[in-house]
C-alpha cells in the first residue's frame, strides 16, 4: 500500500512525503524478509536429541541476552526429560516466546523456568515487561505469535496459559504430561 501510495504521488509529480513512504516501506520489507529466513530457518534446523536439548535451550538464552542485552534467567536441567518427540515443539515455544519479549515487552529482565509434578512438566517464559491483555491481542487481526505458540504447544501433546495485563508483565506457560 506504502509503495502504491508513493506512486501515485510520483505520477501526479507531488513528490512531498514520498521519502518517508519509500523509507517506511523499505523498512516494512526488511522486517517482513528478516521473519521469512527466520521461518525458513526454523523449519530447516534439525531437532537436537533430549541429551543436547538442554545445551540448545540454554544457547537460546544466551543468545537472546546478546541480542537484546535482556538479563535472562535459566533453569532447564529438567528438560533433559522431555520425550524426544516434544523437543522441537518446546524449543520452538520457548524461542517464539523470548522473540515476543524481545519485540514487544519492554522489559529489564526475562526468565526460562521449568518445573515438573508426578505427572507434567512445565517450560515458563516471563517477563517484567508492560504486559497487554491477551483476550484483545489473540482477536486482532494479523497477530498470530499466540495462535503459533498454541499450535506449537499443542503439537507437544500439551497446553499453553498466558498471562499477562497491562503494566503487569508476561508469563507463557507451556504444559505437557512427561510420557
Amino acid at each position: 500500500m506504502q509503495l502504491g501510495v508513493a506512486l501515485a504521488h510520483v505520477r501526479s509529480h507531488e513528490y512531498t512525503g514520498v521519502e518517508a513512504m519509500l523509507e517506511q516501506a523499505l523498512a516494512s520489507a526488511r522486517e517482513t524478509l528478516a521473519s521469512a529466513r527466520g521461518a525458513i530457518e526454523d523449519l530447516r534446523v534439525s531437532s537436537p536429541s533430549s541429551t543436547d536439548f538442554v545445551e540448545a535451550l540454554q544457547e537460546e538464552v544466551r543468545r537472546f541476552t546478546l541480542l537484546t542485552g535482556l538479563p535472562c534467567a535459566a533453569e532447564c536441567d529438567l528438560l533433559s526429560q522431555v520425550p524426544e518427540g516434544h523437543v522441537q515443539q518446546v524449543l520452538g515455544v520457548m524461542r517464539e516466546a523470548l522473540a515476543n519479549v524481545a519485540r514487544h515487552a519492554h522489559a529489564r529482565r526475562a526468565w526460562v523456568h521449568v518445573s515438573r509434578d508426578e505427572h507434567s512438566m512445565r517450560l515458563e517464559i516471563g517477563d517484567d515487561g508492560i504486559g497487554f491483555d491477551p483476550t484483545q491481542i489473540s482477536s486482532r487481526p494479523g497477530h498470530y505469535g499466540l495462535l503459533g505458540l498454541r499450535e506449537r504447544a499443542h503439537l507437544a501433546g500439551g497446553q499453553l496459559t498466558v498471562l499477562s495485563a497491562p503494566g503487569q508483565g508476561t508469563r507463557i506457560q507451556c504444559s505437557w504430561s512427561k510420557e
